[in-house]
């Protein structure tokens, strides 16, 4: 059987195609001072693949300080 982590992140992969697919029309984004136009699909990956790196480097972090106490 496969692992739940794998089920679950394939299925947010295909969501987010399905998603992208149906998203590309670019749409006007100011941020701070910058101004500037992104497809939507970017608007909406970005802070999904930054939200898994960031996910991923805690769980790193927190596996090696429990390899490390022990």
């Amino acid at each position: 059987m496969k692992s739940p982590r794998l089920v679950i992140g394939g299925i947010i992969l295909l969501l987010q195609i399905i998603i992208a697919l149906q998203n590309i029309d670019p749409i006007h984004v100011t941020v701070l001072f910058w101004s500037f136009r992104l497809p939507l699909v970017l608007v909406v990956m970005i802070p999904l693949v930054a939200g898994g790196i960031i996910g991923f480097l805690f769980a790193q972090w927190k596996r090696r300080r429990a390899r490390l106490a022990s």
